[in-house]
C-alpha cells in the first residue's frame, strides 16, 4: 500500500517555516524540498533580505520549534556578515558599529533564548562539496538546517556556463530534497537590467528556470524601499508577469518590513 498522500502533505505542512511577514507566507511556502531564487542587480538588498529571513526562521516567536540555518556566504566577507548580523540583532545602526563583533557570541547568546542555531561558510567551495558540507554540518550539529542560503549561487561555479548554472540548479534542487530542508539561492540579474525598473524571469543570469519551484525579483526605484515581484511560484499564487509584488524595507535595526502592492 502507497502513502497516504493527505498524511504526507499535512507533515509536510508542519515542517513549514513561517517568516513572520504575512504578504510572504501568503504568497510563498518556506517548506521542505523547496528552491527559491531571489534574483536583482548587485546592491538592492538580496543579503539583507536573506538575513533578515533567517534571522525570522530561528525566532521561537515565529517558529514554535526553530531549527538550524546554514547561511554559506561566498559574496561578502564574513567579517562584513557579522555586522550586519550583529546590528540586526542587538538593533544597532549599522553606521556606528566600531569593530567586527563575534558571529558566535550571537548565536550562543541567541541559543540561550530559545532561537534555532544557524551555521556560518565562507569558504570557497563547489555546488558538489556543498553535500559534504550539509552533512558535516549534520554530524556537528546532529541535524541538516531547516534552511540553506547561498550567497550568491554563481560563487559555486568556475566558468559560470549554462551547462554550470543548470547542473547547479539541479543539485541544489535534488540536495532541497533528499536533505529535506528549504534553499534559497541569491543569484545576479543580466548586465543590461536597469536596476529601478521591474524585473522579467528572462533577465535571471542563466537559462534554465525549470529546477527553482519560486523566483522573486528585486528591484529599486528609490534605493529605500525594495520591490520584489514573484515571478514564478509552484509554492502558492501565481504571478508569471510579476503583477503580485511586495515592498520590503531593509531595515539592520528593525529585521525588515513587508507591504502589500
Amino acid at each position: 500500500m502507497g502513502r497516504d498522500p493527505l498524511k504526507n502533505t499535512i507533515k509536510v505542512y508542519r515542517k513549514r517555516l513561517w517568516t513572520g511577514w504575512p504578504v510572504f507566507d501568503r504568497l510563498v511556502e518556506l517548506r521542505p524540498g523547496i528552491l527559491i531564487n531571489v534574483f536583482s542587480t548587485p546592491g538592492i538588498g538580496k543579503s539583507s533580505w536573506a538575513m533578515n529571513l533567517m534571522k525570522r526562521v530561528t525566532d521561537p516567536d515565529i517558529n514554535r520549534q526553530p531549527q538550524g540555518v546554514l547561511y554559506v556566504t561566498l559574496d561578502t566577507p564574513l567579517t562584513t556578515q557579522a555586522q550586519r548580523w550583529w546590528c540586526l540583532n542587538t538593533e544597532t545602526p549599522i553606521d556606528i558599529v566600531s569593530k567586527t563583533p563575534n558571529l558566535y557570541r550571537g548565536k550562543t547568546d541567541r541559543l540561550r533564548q530559545g532561537h534555532g542555531w544557524i551555521e556560518w561558510c565562507d569558504t570557497a567551495i563547489s555546488i558538489y562539496d556543498l553535500a559534504d558540507l550539509l552533512k558535516a554540518v549534520k554530524e556537528f550539529a546532529g541535524s541538516y538546517p531547516s534552511l540553506l542560503i547561498v550567497d550568491v549561487v554563481k560563487d559555486l561555479l568556475v566558468d559560470g556556463t549554462y551547462e554550470e548554472f543548470s547542473t547547479t540548479f539541479k543539485l541544489l534542487k535534488e540536495y532541497s530534497m533528499a536533505a529535506k530542508i528549504s534553499v534559497v539561492s541569491l543569484h545576479h540579474a543580466t548586465k543590461s537590467v536597469e536596476p529601478t525598473k521591474p524585473l522579467l524571469l528572462r533577465q535571471v543570469e542563466y537559462a534554465g528556470d525549470k529546477q527553482p519551484d519560486v523566483v522573486l525579483g528585486m528591484y529599486s526605484r528609490d534605493e529605500i524601499d525594495v520591490v520584489m515581484s514573484v515571478l514564478k511560484n509552484r509554492s502558492g499564487a501565481m504571478s508569471p508577469t510579476g503583477a503580485i509584488r511586495t515592498r520590503f524595507r531593509p531595515d539592520w535595526e528593525r529585521g525588515g518590513v513587508w507591504v502589500q502592492r
